[in-house]
């Protein structure tokens, strides 16, 4: 997804999970992981914000990457592309 986000501006994505809270910490964890192991992709990161409930990655080309719970308060929710985890 930071790939995409990174050739593809503007596009905006979304990581889901069963609760904001998984996701959350999904995208966090992943974040640091990629951040650690390609540190040069952080100048391509504009904002990255996480909290408890609430995660989203900004990058310079004007992507978004943030989260949605497996929900209905999720219906209707539109992104370009969408990455489902079943934890």
């Amino acid at each position: 997804m930071y790939i995409t986000a990174i050739f593809y501006p503007d596009i905006y994505m979304a990581i889901t999970a069963q609760t904001k809270e998984n996701a959350a910490s999904l995208l966090e964890a992943k974040h640091k992981e990629i951040i650690k192991f390609y540190p040069l992709i952080k100048d391509e990161i504009s904002k990255a914000q996480f909290s408890a409930d609430k995660a989203e990655v900004s990058f310079t080309s004007g992507a978004v990457i943030n989260i949605l719970a497996n929900a209905q308060s999720s219906k209707g929710q539109r992104r370009h592309r969408v990455n489902i985890s079943r934890l």
